[in-house]
């Protein structure tokens, strides 16, 4: 059995306004070189459940384990082992140009300039966005915005990719082509991927499905035992 990197038992928190969420019943496991989508309807904890796997979020009950840790009181020694994407991705991105975004954490963990410079337009090239290297951010499109933020998460190639809802706003082709950067990584490095996912066609990807209903895990299995349980009514219930 591979390694484990992420775990949540039994999650539950507390919103300042005493809005309650939780995601208990089955634990949330993922191991090395696994893709697993999280399914739901709106409301159902899925983004919660991602800001406590990043320790965003601190849980008044239960427990979450991020490669070994507790992300909530030790993220910084999770380090570049975690590459995410937001749901609101503006939120994420710090560089005045494309390039400088993805330079900015490898020069924050200590990257030679030139070296990280090369990585980024490897990356960039990887997704099909050279083109955009000296673009503004404030310019880019929604779907342009979401693949930056891949960039800057894929290039210190991480153990774990935790995406919420990450294919947003691009078009087909553009989901496709992700997909087959974002397998490369997973066959040659074992990395783990985990999303939150909304959309039905999106589920093509993952191996391994968790369904998240009224704040309980009911369903883990695999991407073909998820359809035979005609459980595709998840994803109506918006």
């Amino acid at each position: 059995m591979k390694k484990e990197l992420a775990r949540l038992h039994c999650v539950k928190h507390k919103y300042p306004d005493k809005t309650e969420v939780s995601a208990c019943g089955l634990d949330f496991v993922v191991r090395r070189g696994e893709k697993v989508a999280l399914v739901g309807a709106n409301g159902s904890g899925k983004t919660t459940l991602i800001l406590h796997l990043l320790g965003v979020l601190e849980p008044t009950e239960g427990k979450v384990s991020l490669l070994g840790v507790n992300p909530a009181e030790k993220f910084s020694e999770v380090g570049s082992g975690v590459g995410a994407v937001m749901q609101n991705v503006e939120d994420q991105l710090v560089g005045p140009t494309v390039i400088d975004d993805i330079k900015f954490s490898l020069l924050n963990y200590g990257w030679e300039r030139k070296k990280a410079e090369g990585r980024a337009m490897q990356v960039m090239e990887s997704l099909g966005i050279e083109n955009l290297k000296d673009k503004v951010i404030h310019f880019l499109s929604g779907g342009e915005k979401k693949k930056l933020a891949l960039a800057g998460a894929l290039a210190l190639e991480p153990r774990i990719l935790i995406l919420d809802e990450a294919f947003s706003q691009m078009d087909p082709e553009g989901i496709e082509k992700v997909n087959r950067l974002i397998d490369e990584y997973v066959k040659e490095k074992e990395m783990a991927v985990v999303m939150a996912v909304s959309n039905r066609e999106d589920l093509k990807y993952f191996e391994k499905i968790y369904l998240l209903e009224d704040g309980e895990i009911v369903y883990s299995g695999s991407q073909k035992e998820f359809e035979k349980e005609d459980l595709d009514n998840q994803f109506c219930r918006h």
